[in-house]
């Protein structure tokens, strides 16, 4: 039973992070008090959430060539907003994944701007593990 929860939440915290709109907090906080192992779920939400993120990553790797003319004028606005904080700080732009609604855009953009792959992970995981243990110590 214990396997079917975490692998659940799993599934659902790395959807969280890709291109799919749902919100990993309500699954993390759920495993926390299911669980009430903070280390055990801090690191899966992590590392799930994380991989979510280096695949909406190399979809903007790979979708590099593709024009944006049938993204809305709220998108295009996204998008530069994102420009614009990876043009500033390079990778380091990455630890801001964790913010809803832009964060998956900066990844995108980062991806699609070609940003080193392994250093793009380490401010993504870094982020990641900050948003998480602020709601371990938030909750617990």
């Amino acid at each position: 039973k214990v396997i079917c929860v975490v692998c659940f939440i799993i599934y659902m915290v790395f959807l969280a992070s890709s291109i799919v709109p749902i919100s990993s907090e309500p699954y993390f906080v759920g495993l926390l008090l299911y669980n009430h192992t903070w280390v055990l779920a801090l690191v899966i939400a992590t590392l799930a959430n994380t991989l979510g993120s280096i695949t909406t990553f190399l979809l903007g790797r790979f979708a590099r060539n593709k024009t944006f003319h049938t993204l809305s004028e709220s998108k295009i606005k996204r998008i530069n907003q994102a420009e614009k904080l990876i043009h500033k700080y390079g990778s380091f732009a990455l630890f801001f994944s964790w913010i809803p609604i832009i964060g998956d855009v900066i990844v995108a953009i980062g991806g699609a701007l070609r940003l080193p792959l392994i250093q793009s992970i380490i401010w993504i995981t870094i982020g990641k593990f900050v948003r998480y243990g602020t709601i371990v110590l938030i909750v617990l």
